[in-house]
């Protein structure tokens, strides 16, 4: 019985060769006689095309045939699931300032003066933007000054704008930034920092003044402020205290803008605290002109003086501080233009009085029996040469 898979995988390897060798004789070639009667099946040759594997062909089986292969059809493009991104952060802006509608009949304030002047008027527009009853106007002109009159003669300007059809109500003045230069003179010029450039700039300031005060219009003019070039801010510094001595006397006033943007010695600072006591970027990276938290608070001086100008009717000054002015307890330098007390601007004491005695005549005080200071001494113990302290009780005088 064990020879029976013997015999059967004899005749497969049989058929095998038999396969082969038919493959080598031809397709003319059909095997012998004797070969199929011995029980040796038929074997079919692979024909071109046939696709059958070996043992289909061994075994004559045909498979169907597989359905023809098309073009696969196109489905629709699906999109692309987009990429999960995390949303925008929405930046923190804040709201913009309500505008009020200005009256009919509201005040008109002109800021004249060079690009600084500008800067004010961007300012103080700002600060009353949701005041309808006074409205702000820039009539600067950046490069102007007040040494050159083939430029900007602001005291003719000025007083052709206040005769004009619609003249401003009041004026605000800042100037001085481009006025580091020759003057002119009747005769000739004078150069900047002489007393003959000093005494003509100083009228020109007053001129300007004088201009508004003739047609009763209030001014107030601005002073000028530090600058970040030590050099600049030095002749700043000059032209600031003669615009401040060219307004004297001449109705206009004066509004220091030097303090609130200098330091502890009066030097330039970049940043500091702005109208809300917050530490803020005040001036622009050209160390001259002035941020946005800046122009609000250079026009905050003059805001002031103006909402009390608009309530009352009347120009004031400078309202005083609630405190002193903040003195440096380390500066040992003194305000040598004041007087010192003499004796004769103190109340001398009255005779007789424990004080005349003590000031006038430089002698003690009587003492006071019972009092720390009144031992029962007589009254001339302390000049008589022969007074001798005795020893306390159980100690010997040293020799």
């Amino acid at each position: 019985m064990r020879t029976r898979p013997a015999i059967s995988i004899l005749l497969v390897l049989l058929g095998i060769v038999v396969a082969h060798g038919a493959e080598a004789a031809g397709p003319d070639q059909s095997p012998a006689p004797n070969e199929a009667a011995r029980g040796i099946g038929v074997i079919e040759l692979a024909q071109a095309g046939d696709n059958r594997n070996f043992f289909q062909r061994l075994f004559g089986i045909h498979p169907e045939p597989a359905a023809p292969v098309g073009p696969r059809p196109l489905l629709p493009q699906q999109p692309a699931p987009a990429a999960r991104t995390a949303p925008p952060k929405a930046r923190a802006t804040a709201p913009p300032e309500p505008k009020v509608a200005k009256t009919p009949d509201a005040k008109v304030v002109a800021v004249v003066g060079d690009s600084l002047a500008s800067h004010l008027a961007r300012g103080l527009t700002q600060a009353f933007d949701e005041t309808p009853e006074l409205a702000v106007v820039d009539a600067s002109s950046g490069p102007s000054g007040l040494v050159r009159k083939d430029y900007k003669d602001w005291p003719a300007d000025l007083g052709a704008m206040l005769d004009g059809d619609d003249p401003p109500d009041a004026v605000v003045v800042q100037i001085g930034l481009n006025d580091r230069q020759a003057i002119g003179l009747p005769a000739g010029t004078a150069d900047f920092g002489t007393p003959e450039w000093e005494a003509a700039y100083m009228q020109r300031v007053r001129d300007i003044a004088v201009t508004a005060a003739a047609r009763n219009v209030p001014l107030w003019w601005v002073g000028l402020v530090p600058m970040e070039s030590e050099r600049l801010s030095k002749d700043m510094a000059t032209i600031d205290e003669l615009i401040r001595k060219g307004l004297e006397n001449t109705g206009a006033v004066y509004v220091d803008a030097w303090k609130p943007f200098a330091s502890d010695t009066g030097g330039f600072i970049a940043s500091g605290p702005d109208i809300d006591g917050q530490i803020r970027r005040l001036r622009l990276s050209d160390g001259i002109h002035f941020t946005s938290s800046g122009r609000r608070k250079l026009a905050f001086y003059a805001e002031q003086l103006l909402r009390e100008w608009l309530v009352k009717g009347t120009m004031t000054g400078m309202p005083l501080p609630l405190d002193g002015r903040v003195m440096s307890l380390s500066d040992p330098a003194g305000d040598l233009s004041r007087e010192l007390l003499t004796p004769e601007t103190v109340p001398q004491p009255k005779k007789g009085t424990p004080l005349y005695r003590l000031v006038i005549e430089g002698l003690p005080l009587p003492h006071v029996p019972g009092r720390a200071d009144g031992a029962n001494m007589p009254a001339d113990f302390g000049d008589r040469s022969d007074t001798a302290i005795a020893p306390a009780p159980g100690m010997t005088p040293a020799n």
